[in-house]
Order: C-alpha cells, then sequence, then structure tokens
C-alpha cells in the first residue's frame, strides 16, 4: 500500500526538482537543444537529480 503513493510521489517531486532552481527554466525551454537553459538541464539538473536518486537508493 505504501508504495503505490510513495512511488508516484517519487516520480512527480522529481519532475519538478528538475525545473527549480536559480534560473528559471520550463519544459518548452528544452525543445530548442541549443539553449542555454538546455544546457543548464544536461549538466547541473538532471546529474543533480540521478545523484540525490541514486544517493537515496544507497
Amino acid at each position: 500500500m505504501k508504495k503505490r503513493i510513495l512511488i508516484p510521489i517519487l516520480i512527480v517531486l522529481s519532475l519538478v526538482s528538475l525545473f527549480v532552481g536559480v534560473s528559471s527554466i520550463s519544459p518548452a525551454d528544452l525543445l530548442d537543444f541549443t539553449s542555454e537553459e538546455t544546457q543548464i538541464f544536461l549538466v547541473s539538473r538532471f546529474p543533480r537529480l540521478i545523484a540525490i536518486l541514486l544517493a537515496g537508493l544507497a
């Protein structure tokens, strides 16, 4: 029962965390692969999320 609730919450919060930071990034900004927002997303936000998830699993 708990996993049924916790896994969707984890997914939603993970997606929200990708767009939270000093510079605002919207999902529409990611469609332009040459923009600064996309670079911030790929260099900073996505690796941050992966590191947080791996640390939580350990």
